[in-house]
């Protein structure tokens, strides 16, 4: 029982949550963590005073653990608050224990979606722990929690490859959602259902379940454009999954579909963008970049030029600010729109637009971003731009070293040896162009081995091969 002279005590750390999650929200977040760390101290001064305490120290600091200002701080502050809950669950093992250690698991699991590992793992016990709590408390929590919890929990699984358990967790999020959406018919259970429809597609895509992805797709899009059309919340929620469905559209070659698609997500996003606020910039950026892929799949190469350079100039206003991912993503679009300027014919433009993306690469690698794929990528197509340009001597340095980084990435990751193969294929190209008989035999004799190898597990490279094995038997097919 609390004793009266606590109350006030406790009533201080409440306004003082209440005040950071506030001054959060207005994103002052250095007055945040001042108003954050007080509430934290207070109640670990409260919590020496006897164990009935715990549970407010567990409590505040999973509230402030939430907040963003709180974000490079929030695993260590869960951590500390699931420990003390686990001791107290060891200590005395009541049905009310259990409810608080999993209420601290259900915050600490669906807010720590960084930690893919961790969320899977405090998600996971959460779960089993509503099989141990009695009947009573667990219906005390509505189903909209235990679906937040399975699609949570479903999310963290894909992340770590788990596809099948996702699946299952997943699905089993969309039975609650549909449940709640067909008995109430306010817009928020529809809502739920929809974005736990879009991760469920998210899954089967990843599984390569693309059919039924498709399907469930649709049924998200169709739940969110109701939403939106009535003037409900849900515009967000609609752009995240029309990128999605245009993605799988794509993946299934049904261009014209996901054209379509790409269209309505970029008119969403510029009308959200008018706000300026740069989650919807960031929004836009996905959007150009993959509708530029369509542009350029379907050969409407004037048609993706324009959404490419629109997209590159969007990045380099956001990369004024300095932050990596918008480096990477400027990076990523500086690649896609070298490769159509170079498939235009507009070899100089799009030779200084791969030097720029090699730049950003390196730079990105330099800092210990985990880049090689793309700095493969990027050299690659720089070198290949070089060749065309009769600049044989600089292709032939980035080549080699396109070479030798592929070697590092096969080393790690098999499935690199197509990149190897290719890059091996262009050094043959510039060696026969040099004359350089020997090693033009050499290189193609190790890109022909590399094809052979990935051929036996990939049709698509048989006619790769054929090309290989023409130009090692007659050298003149490469002029």
């Amino acid at each position: 029982m609390i004793e009266a002279k606590n109350v006030p005590t406790i009533e201080a750390i409440h306004r003082l949550r209440d005040l950071a999650t506030v001054l959060d929200q207005l994103k002052l977040q250095d007055e945040c963590m001042v108003v954050g760390n007080c509430a934290i101290k207070l109640a670990q001064a409260l919590g020496l005073r006897a164990e009935e305490f715990q549970w407010e120290l567990a409590q505040t600091m999973t509230l402030i653990a939430i907040l963003g200002a709180y974000e490079s701080r929030m695993r260590p502050l869960f951590i500390q608050a699931i420990s003390i809950c686990e001791a107290s669950v060891i200590e005395d093992g009541s049905a009310l224990a259990k409810m608080k250690l999993f209420l601290v698991l259900r915050y600490a699991g669906t807010y720590a979606t960084k930690y893919p590992a961790l969320s899977a793992q405090w998600l996971g016990r959460a779960i089993d722990l509503i099989a141990e709590l009695p009947p009573a408390l667990v219906t005390i929590l509505p189903n909209e929690h235990h679906g937040i919890i399975y699609g949570s929990y479903g999310m963290s699984l894909c992340k770590l490859k788990q596809y099948p358990k996702a699946l299952a967790a997943q699905e089993h999020a969309v039975a609650l959602y549909r449940s709640l959406a067909s008995s109430h018919n306010g817009p928020r259970h529809k809502q739920g259902l929809a974005c736990a429809l879009h991760t469920h597609g998210i899954i089967l895509v990843k599984m390569g379940h693309l059919e039924n992805a498709l399907r469930v797709e649709r049924e998200a899009v169709s739940l969110l454009r109701a939403l939106v059309v009535r003037g409900e919340e849900g515009k967000k929620e609609l752009v995240d999954a029309l990128l999605n469905h245009g993605n799988t559209l794509y993946e299934k070659d049904r261009l014209e579909d996901a054209l379509s698609v790409q269209r309505e997500t970029i008119s969403l996003c510029r009308a959200l963008v008018i706000h300026w606020e740069e989650e919807h910039k960031e929004r836009l950026v996905l959007a150009l970049q993959t509708c530029g892929y369509t542009l350029s799949k379907m050969g409407r190469l004037e048609d993706a030029r324009s959404v490419q350079r629109e997209n590159v100039t969007l990045l380099r206003a956001l990369v004024v600010h300095g932050q990596v991912k918008h480096q990477e993503q400027l990076a990523v679009a500086l690649l896609s729109y070298g490769g159509t300027l170079f498939k235009m014919g507009s070899l100089e433009d799009a030779s200084n637009t791969h030097r720029e993306t090699v730049s950003l690469f390196r730079a990105l690698f330099i800092h210990g971003e985990e880049k090689r794929v793309n700095l493969a990528d990027a050299l690659l197509s720089y070198g290949n731009t070089l060749y065309e340009t009769g600049r044989l001597e600089e292709a032939l340095s980035v080549q080699r070293e396109t070479v030798s980084l592929c070697r590092v990435l096969v080393v790690h990751e098999e499935e690199h040896k197509e990149r190897l193969a290719l890059a091996l294929q262009s050094c043959g190209c510039i060696f026969y162009k040099m004359g350089r008989l020997e090693d033009t035999l050499s290189v193609q004799q190790e890109s022909v081995t590399l094809f052979r190898a990935i051929v036996v597990h990939q049709v698509k490279h048989e006619e790769q091969l054929g090309r290989e094995l023409r130009k090692h038997t007659f050298p003149d097919a490469m002029s």
